[in-house]
């Protein structure tokens, strides 16, 4: 096997992480002179040959930047990579977008194909079958940076730019309760989301604030297909006592889950949505959910990319935010 090892098979056999390792052949002077030594000793040892493709990264620019989403088709990704490009193309950048569609083998074939493109960075919303980033990490270590938006990781040490869905859920709560809601249920979307996370300790925070017990039954999960959506709404809607008000994790799974109470639930007592992201087909509906959360869409896909091309310009970023996020905005929509 002797010149096909790659560096992460040196940090499996070393127990180290790639990014340790990369540095320690680079002879960062952060990485101490004996973890160098044994690094390199195993290179030796073995062969070991950089790929290609990394070391290109380290010596020259392509300017362009790699976006990988879930799906276009979804008005809040199509407004974001907008903001991607156009801060992008004011810099002298290219975009190259591609989607996962949620899976996460896709996801890493793109990570891989972005690569061998020789993109400088990536710009990413993991898919909801992602919990681990190793794809992503290796990337990191072989210097091409990660800026994770909307959708990120739960680790802490990662670049990511988002909406503060925590207060965004808190203040849907917090305007159903000024409407003389008590019973307040919650769409959520994969348990996987680190997004997911944070609406439901808003939801949950807020509740406590009014006062108001948190009951597990009207707090249910979608897959965000349309299908899931529609179980968790009969899932609430089937209880002795359903809720008068739903969150929904966004405007999508509000409009799927108002469709099928009209058309299955018509004697029941109504209940009001509020959703996240204010699609841009909701003015355009005779009856849209009673609220949505306005997401700014664009200048979170442009502030992405200016962290990501920070992060070029400035491989080790001692200076800047590692975390932006984006305030939402309550809009009445009827």
């Amino acid at each position: 096997m002797a010149g096909s090892y790659k560096l992460k098979d040196l940090s499996r056999m070393l127990n180290m992480s790639p990014s340790t390792v990369s540095k320690a052949l680079n002879d960062y002077p952060t990485i101490s002179q004996m973890t160098r030594d044994r690094v390199k000793e195993l290179a030796r040892r073995v062969n070991y040959t950089p790929d290609p493709t990394a070391i290109s990264f380290k010596r020259k620019k392509s300017f362009t930047l790699g976006v990988v989403i879930p799906n276009l088709l979804d008005h809040f990704y199509t407004i974001a990579v907008s903001g991607i490009e156009e801060s992008a193309m004011a810099n002298g950048y290219k975009a190259i977008v591609s989607q996962h569609y949620e899976d996460v083998g896709r996801e890493v074939e793109i990570a891989e194909m972005m690569a061998r493109n020789r993109v400088d960075g990536l710009i990413v919303s993991i898919s909801r079958e992602t919990t681990d980033i190793l794809h992503f990490r290796q990337l990191e270590a072989e210097g091409i940076p990660v800026v994770y938006f909307v959708r990120r990781p739960g680790e802490d040490d990662v670049f990511h730019v988002t909406s503060n869905v925590y207060k965004g859920t808190a203040d849907a709560v917090d305007f159903l309760h000024a409407r003389g809601h008590r019973r307040i249920g919650h769409i959520l979307g994969p348990a996987s989301l680190q997004a997911t996370r944070d609406r439901q300790q808003g939801y949950a925070d807020a509740l406590r604030t009014h006062g108001i017990p948190l009951d597990d039954n009207i707090l249910v999960h979608s897959n965000l297909s349309e299908e899931s959506t529609v179980i968790a709404v009969e899932q609430l809607a089937s209880l002795d006592t359903p809720p008068t008000a739903i969150i929904a994790f966004k405007d999508q799974l509000a409009l799927d889950a108002m469709l099928h109470l009209k058309r299955n639930r018509r004697g029941d007592p109504p209940i009001e949505f509020v959703g996240f992201g204010n699609l841009p087909l909701l003015k355009y509906l005779d009856n849209p959910p009673l609220a949505t959360l306005e997401e700014q869409c664009a200048s979170i896909g442009s502030r992405a990319a200016e962290m990501l091309m920070a992060r070029i310009s400035d491989p080790d970023m001692r200076t800047g935010n590692r975390s932006v996020s984006f305030d939402c905005r309550i809009l009445v929509l009827k």
